[in-house]
């Protein structure tokens, strides 16, 4: 089965595409390693310059084909590539891997970064109309430009990091990292993700501890004790009694001790290094 059919796009990765699109009066899409659109953000189609090109002037075929090359740009040189389309607006291609295989690309584009628009055609009226929605798109200056694909970069850091993006192949594995970090303010048992994963104890046992190399009371302890540092940095105010029940311990105090033997401090220490305890 190709792999175009099996990329699983996480809802966040969906509503992450959706703010920047949204925010930004921009279009964002995300491709499949064949090109294929998966998502667009917003569910936005695109702008009414491009479809004005498009319909009077019969480009879309010369789009798909400058998405194409620059995907294929993007991909061999391993990073964000920022062009001009043939109508004139600016578009940015990266490309996604995962655990070094090429899983596709995330788009954003449709803005400006010239103040007078092109003349694409020698028809005043549609020239006129033209311009004035070339116009209505975002402009950005170099500058600005810079900060935008320096975000966007972060953006991609952030999905590939988190690992947002996985193959259908790594579902069970979605669905046992899901129900671990949906379980971390409970008595969470092993038995309940095999059950909701439609799995053996023994089949999630053993995959956690290849994925992981821990077993599933460390990879949650861990997951716990993130999860708790996080509250510290987010909720000084919060005591390290509640934080720990917050986190699913009903004992403080083993919470204390299991921290200290994992981080090599008390809770209370690392508590302190952040701002407003």
């Amino acid at each position: 089965m190709s792999l175009t059919l099996e990329l699983i796009l996480r809802d966040e990765v969906k509503k992450l595409l959706d703010h920047f699109a949204s925010v930004l009066n921009i279009q964002t899409v995300f491709f499949s390693a064949d090109g294929v659109i998966l998502k667009r953000g917003r569910h936005l189609t695109n702008c009414l310059f491009c479809q004005m090109v498009q319909r009077h002037l019969g480009g879309s075929e010369k789009c798909f084909a400058l998405d194409r090359r620059k995907q294929q740009e993007a991909a061999a040189a391993k990073r964000a590539v920022c062009y001009h389309c043939h109508a004139g607006l600016r578009e940015v291609m990266a490309p996604v891997f995962i655990d070094g295989q090429l899983a596709g690309y995330i788009s954003f584009g449709q803005f400006r970064t010239e103040e007078t628009p092109p003349i694409i055609s020698e028809d005043q009226e549609l020239q006129s109309q033209l311009a004035a929605e070339f116009m209505s798109r975002p402009f950005f200056s170099g500058e600005a430009l810079a900060d935008l694909v320096g975000m966007f970069d972060m953006l991609l850091d952030y999905i590939v990091t988190r690992e947002l993006v996985a193959w259908h192949g790594d579902r069970i594995w979605e669905q046992v990292r899901n129900a671990i970090e949906n379980g971390l303010d409970y008595n969470l048992k092993l038995s309940d993700i095999a059950r909701r994963s439609g799995r053996s104890v023994s089949t999630v046992s053993h995959l956690i501890k290849a994925r992981t190399g821990l077993s599933f009371k460390e990879l949650w302890n861990e997951k716990r004790l993130e999860k708790a540092e996080s509250m510290m940095k987010a909720h000084p105010e919060m005591s390290i009694g509640e934080i720990a029940a917050a986190t699913g311990f009903s004992d403080r105090y083993y919470f204390s001790r299991l921290y200290a033997k994992k981080r090599g401090c008390p809770p209370s220490a690392t508590r302190r290094k952040f701002p407003g305890s």
